[in-house]
């Protein structure tokens, strides 16, 4: 089954003078994988993804998620983003339920056991009726991710979610959204713009150009999981990585002597 399939599909806005985002780009992703997609900044990235969320429309090809053509956002994913956008003034698990309050036959008694199992697989139990000015920001992301699980859905969005936390945070927020992620077993579109995360975390990494967003790449990273942040001194690690960057040194992304 395939969860995103996307032919020739072209992204551009227009204005006083028309921006080209995303040009060509034609992936298949099964279900259940997860799908690094990597690129430098203002590259398009995000705007991909924001199409398969329905947040945007394309300008030409044909975008299909769970084998539905786009026309709007579909019922069936969650997403992160680079902040977490929770509310101040509603606790860990009321900002966690609002994702679900506005759905049809809402019932708290039947989502509560679901809510109880993920800010415990987050380990947010403890801190459910905490606000989010308590919180760090590595515990404020897993509530959003959280927020964006807590009606199941069978994709999970990521844009950028730890590029704002300090790097021991974000280490530690690459090992725990892969345990979430095993656990869960939803596709996962990740969008970034570091190198060895998008290794450490994907089954596949979609490397794109710059803008417009064109794929240069498709790899499929074969190292075992569950992944120790010791993967990432290993060979085949490593051979994954340069692999990577000598494709962006092709492209002039990174001046190899500048480094």
């Amino acid at each position: 089954m395939t969860a995103v399939s996307a032919r020739g599909v072209r992204k551009e806005y227009q204005g006083r003078q028309t921006i080209l985002a995303i040009e060509d780009i034609s992936l298949e992703i099964p279900k259940g994988e997860f799908v690094s997609i990597l690129g430098p900044s203002g590259c398009g990235k995000s705007t991909f993804l924001r199409c398969v969320a329905g947040l945007e429309k394309v300008t030409a090809g044909s975008l299909c998620v769970n084998e539905q053509e786009l026309k709007g956002p579909p019922d069936d994913i969650g997403m992160v983003f680079q902040r977490d956008a929770l509310l101040d003034w509603r606790t860990v698990s009321q900002n966690i339920m609002l994702a679900v309050e506005f759905a049809k036959n809402y019932s708290r008694r039947d989502t509560a056991p679901l809510l109880t199992k993920l800010l415990k697989l987050t380990g947010l139990a403890e801190f459910a009726d905490r606000y989010p000015s308590q919180l760090s920001g590595g515990m404020r992301q897993r509530a959003a991710i959280c927020r964006a699980l807590i009606n199941s859905p069978s994709m999970l969005l990521m844009d950028e979610p730890f590029g704002a936390l300090d790097a021991l945070t974000r280490d530690q927020m690459n090992v725990e959204i892969q345990r979430i992620w095993l656990d869960v077993r939803s596709t996962c579109l990740f969008v970034t713009h570091s190198i060895p995360e998008s290794v450490f975390l994907a089954d596949t990494v979609v490397v794109l150009s710059p803008r417009p967003a064109r794929i240069v790449a498709v790899i499929d990273i074969d190292l075992p999981r569950p992944r120790k942040l010791a993967i990432r001194e290993a060979a085949e690690f490593g051979t994954y990585v340069r692999r990577i960057r000598a494709l962006f040194e092709s492209m002039g992304v990174i001046d190899e002597h500048d480094e």
